[in-house]
């Protein structure tokens, strides 16, 4: 009897794969009072969990002290197809563009491979076909990791982030970690060479190592100049790359690096990022506001992220729009970025915390309970910056329901 704790989408995508198949299962779920039945461990063979279950949840303590598997839905797909080759790209930002961008040029190039995971697509939407799957791995995925073999793992870079569910990074790092633990030497890892964390645990994978670099020539994809290539072969210049930041070229030279290695023609790849305008959420430019112009950047929950997109505007004023759900935050990791930030509008549960933080930057900052109030404020009074960007630098779960409600109600505010 399979135990599905939790029932977003992922999960309900398993009890569908177990309905076709004949297999017994049952649910538990907080928040869905059907499914809150009493739970006797003693009739579990496996847990499938959610991978935003907290690991303190009870029946996750109760299962650990009975010895029950506990998998995610990423080790459980494996299970019934190992034979499928796997690509699986992770890291703290960037992951969702890095695994979009890649997924286009493989189409361009009739590389059939089908995209799922922390996207929003769950993996067992594909258990009827035999493509091969290209996965967004979140660290929730990855930490009950115990056969899943990706054939090219690519991790972009890592940060401080959900330590409210790891409680620390040693574990946060541990469950990225777990990606490389059953490659072998005919597999591929690609890393970021210049984030030094990563490139330490790169090593430990037993495959090949494909780096990639903004900063230093490798044997994978790096920049030089205004130009990017894979081993000496000239790929693209910048100056016909739309996305904007220089986080995009690690994302992009990642991408480069896992579509060399499946020998796709450079003309392709080239083509594509040409042509690739990003993702919803992500920097993605809304619409004329005033004189100025609206980037929704709601895909920015943590510090990292937000940092990013100021960089992404460095001759020109910000107002910036941020805040959100509350969480111990090193806000330190701005200062460098906060020089073009003109004023600040900050929302949500962790208002007071950025607000302290502008304040003692000189920087003129106004608090607002909630997002509405921000924007009403915006068509009250003038905007005298060139950029309004909206990237809350934080999670959404304080007043919406994801990051992608947060930044569809925004654009509908400002439409």
């Amino acid at each position: 009897m399979y135990l599905l704790l939790g029932y977003g989408i992922a999960n309900q995508a398993v009890a569908n794969f177990l309905q076709k198949n004949n297999l017994p299962y049952i649910v538990y779920d907080d928040n869905v009072a059907e499914y809150t039945q009493l739970i006797q461990l003693n009739n579990i063979n496996m847990i499938i969990k959610s991978p935003g279950i907290s690991n303190e949840h009870f029946l996750i303590e109760q299962a650990k002290i009975l010895k029950i598997p506990i998998v995610t839905d990423l080790e459980f797909f494996y299970s019934f197809y190992p034979h499928k080759k796997y690509i699986t790209i992770t890291g703290s930002n960037g992951k969702t563009t890095t695994v979009t961008l890649t997924h286009e040029i493989l189409k361009n190039a009739n590389k059939k491979y089908f995209l799922g995971g922390n996207i929003g697509i769950p993996i067992f939407n594909y258990s009827n076909d035999d493509s091969d799957l290209l996965i967004e791995a979140s660290s929730f995925m990855l930490e009950y990791i115990k056969d899943y073999h990706s054939y090219i793992a690519c991790i972009l870079n890592l940060t401080t982030a959900h330590l409210d569910h790891h409680k620390t990074f040693a574990n946060y790092r541990k469950a990225k970690q777990n990606l490389f633990k059953n490659q072998t030497a005919q597999d591929f890892v690609v890393y970021n060479l210049d984030d030094k964390i990563v490139a330490k645990i790169a090593k430990k994978s037993k495959a090949i190592k494909v780096p990639f670099s903004k900063t230093k020539i490798t044997n994978g994809a790096y920049l030089i100049g205004k130009h990017l290539y894979f081993q000496n072969q000239y790929i693209i210049s910048l100056d016909e790359i739309k996305l904007l930041g220089m986080h995009n070229i690690e994302n992009i030279l990642a991408s480069i690096a896992i579509c060399k290695i499946l020998n796709i023609d450079n003309e392709i790849i080239r083509n594509t990022i040409k042509s690739f305008q990003g993702i919803e959420h992500r920097i993605e430019y809304v619409c004329q506001f005033k004189n100025s112009k609206v980037y929704n950047d709601s895909k920015s929950t943590n510090l990292f992220a937000l940092r990013h997109a100021l960089e992404a505007f460095p001759s020109e004023r910000v107002l910036l729009i941020c805040g959100g759900k509350y969480r111990e935050d090193n806000f330190s990791f701005l200062d460098d970025a906060i020089g073009n930030v003109n004023k600040v509008l900050i929302f949500g549960e962790n208002r007071n915390v950025f607000l302290e933080y502008f304040q003692n930057k000189k920087i003129n900052a106004v608090t607002f309970h909630n997002l509405e109030e921000v924007v009403k404020y915006l068509y009250e009074n003038e905007v005298y910056e060139e950029i309004i960007l909206f990237s809350p630098g934080s999670s959404s779960q304080d007043q919406f329901k994801n990051y992608e409600e947060r930044g569809r109600k925004f654009k509908s505010y400002m439409i």
